[in-house]
């Protein structure tokens, strides 16, 4: 077990010019004391970089926005990974956060990793409302599949 203060563990978020995903995102994870460290792909998208200079001056050494040379795609915490710190949360940006969610749930999920030895523990998505899913079945004769 790390001696680990669960309010210091980051939330890292992959980010290629969604602009809209990220600042509903950032306004739902705020709430946390936990700080948030940005990984831009490259981003061209101009109201992107301005809300950057926003966030910096809203949560000022709560966020670290680090603007990579390159567009390194979804796994560039993997190529990055001796600059990150040894326990974050990886989270996309296009979610929705449940409003029952539990206040503690970085230690629930940090402990259920160590207690189950997973490199990786996640949220859920809920599917209680079922009526909100498609009722036929997918059908995907119209694509091809080569081997």
């Amino acid at each position: 077990f790390l001696n680990i203060e669960y309010s210091k563990i980051p939330f890292v978020l992959i980010i290629y010019n969604n602009y809209h995903f990220l600042k509903n995102f950032i306004n739902q994870i705020k709430q946390y004391p936990n700080p948030i460290i940005i990984l831009d792909n490259q981003s061209t998208y101009e109201p992107l970089k301005e809300y950057y200079k926003f966030l910096k001056k809203e949560l000022k050494n709560r966020i670290d926005i680090r603007l990579l040379d390159k567009n390194y795609g979804h796994l560039v915490y993997i190529k990055l990974k001796l600059e990150l710190p040894e326990v974050f949360i990886l989270s996309d940006v296009d979610l929705e956060l449940n409003k029952d969610m539990p206040n503690n749930f970085v230690e629930i999920l940090y402990n259920l990793s160590i207690n189950n030895e997973a490199g990786k523990v996640g949220l859920a998505l809920n599917i209680e409302d079922k009526n909100l899913f498609m009722s036929q079945k997918f059908n995907n004769n119209s694509s091809k599949i080569f081997l």
